[in-house]
């Protein structure tokens, strides 16, 4: 079982905000869809902790769209 809760919010990409759609997930969520990060990492369990967390998983397309794919992106 996992969990799974989605909103729509404001991101910054570069100097302008922009809408996103954002979702907070348990940490068997990748799990229980067997999914791998493409580039990177799952979170660490100290990231997993903290409340309102420093890191994120940005989906295929948004990579795509604001990063070029590039995967050495880290802001």
């Amino acid at each position: 079982m996992a969990y799974y809760a989605s909103r729509e919010t404001s991101v910054m990409a570069g100097s302008v905000a922009e809408y996103a759609q954002a979702a907070r997930v348990s940490t068997e969520f990748f799990r229980v869809f067997a999914v791998e990060p493409i580039v990177g990492r799952f979170f660490t369990p100290e990231e997993v902790k903290q409340v309102g967390g420093l890191v994120l998983m940005i989906s295929h397309g948004y990579w795509q769209r604001q990063f070029g794919g590039d995967p050495h992106i880290q802001r």
